[in-house]
C-alpha cells in the first residue's frame, strides 16, 4: 500500500483509515496492492486497487440438480449445496413470483413447466461481488465533497479520480486506454524498464493532471471576462 501526499502526516492519517475500512469490509486478503495520491490543493484524488484473482463464476447444475417431469410437467431442483440456497432463490424470483415456487422442503424446489435451460445461469459471481465490494470501500475512502468521479477500472484494476470541481469533456478526451497504449509503446520502444503500476501511474498523473489544466483555462477565461468588462466601465459616460 502507498499512499502519496505533500503532507507526509496526512498521507499517514490517510492510510490508517484505508486499512481500517479495508479491516471492517474484509478486503484485505482479497486486495494484491493499493494506490493512492491526494492533493488537497488542487483539488484531486486518485486511487488505483489492484485486485486479487477470483474463482470462476457458479452455474445453477455446479450447486443444483434439475429434473423434468413430464407426465407432472413440473420441474424438480434439488439442492446439492445449501450455502448458494439464498443465491438460487434470488434469481429465481426475478424470473418468477414466489407463488409460482414451491418448496417441500428444505433442499427441494418445484416449478410448474420445463425450466432446465436454468442449468445455465449463473447463481454466484465472485469477481463482480468483489467489485461491488470494493467500490463500497473507495465510496467510503474518498474524501467528503469529492462527488465529481471519474472511473478508470479495467478487468483485474479498479481505479478513479475524483475531485470537487466539474469534470469537463475536454480534460477527459484521450481515454486512459490510449494513454496506457502510448505508454506502452515508449516503455518497450526505449527500453525504459516501467513496470505496470508505473504506467498506470503515468496514466493516472496524465488525467488528474488535465483538470488542473483546465481550471486554469478556465481561470483565464474568466479573467479576461473581467478585463472586458473593465474596458468597457471606462468608455461609458460618466455621470
Amino acid at each position: 500500500m502507498l499512499v502519496e501526499c505533500y503532507d507526509k502526516k496526512g498521507a499517514e492519517v490517510y492510510e490508517i483509515i484505508i486499512k481500517q475500512i479495508f479491516q471492517d469490509l474484509v478486503l484485505g486478503s482479497s486486495v494484491e496492492d493499493l494506490k493512492a495520491y491526494v492533493n488537497p490543493d488542487d483539488p484531486v484524488f486518485v486511487l488505483a486497487i489492484k485486485m486479487r484473482k477470483t474463482s470462476s463464476v457458479i452455474l445453477f447444475e455446479d450447486v443444483a440438480n434439475l429434473m423434468y417431469n413430464k407426465q407432472k410437467d413440473v420441474t424438480t431442483i434439488l439442492i446439492d449445496n445449501e450455502n448458494y440456497l439464498p443465491n438460487i432463490l434470488k434469481e429465481l424470483w426475478k424470473r418468477f413470483s414466489r407463488d409460482e415456487i414451491y418448496q417441500p422442503n428444505r433442499y427441494q424446489l418445484e416449478i410448474s413447466g420445463d425450466h432446465t435451460d436454468l442449468n445455465t445461469l449463473v447463481v454466484d459471481d465472485p469477481h463482480s461481488n468483489l467489485q461491488r465490494r470494493i467500490y463500497d470501500a473507495i465510496f467510503r475512502i474518498l474524501p467528503e465533497g469529492f462527488k465529481i468521479i471519474k472511473d478508470l477500472s479495467t478487468e483485474d484494476i479498479i481505479a478513479v479520480v475524483a475531485t470537487d470541481e466539474l469534470i469537463m469533456a475536454a480534460w477527459i478526451s484521450v481515454p486512459p486506454a490510449v494513454v496506457m497504449a502510448i505508454m506502452t509503446w515508449v516503455n518497450k520502444t526505449f527500453a525504459l524498464g516501467l513496470s505496470t503500476w508505473a504506467m498506470v501511474g503515468f496514466a493516472a498523473v496524465r488525467d488528474a493532471g488535465a483538470p488542473c489544466a483546465g481550471r486554469l483555462r478556465a481561470g483565464a477565461a474568466r479573467g479576461g471576462r473581467r478585463a472586458l468588462r473593465l474596458q468597457g466601465d471606462e468608455h461609458r459616460p460618466q455621470r
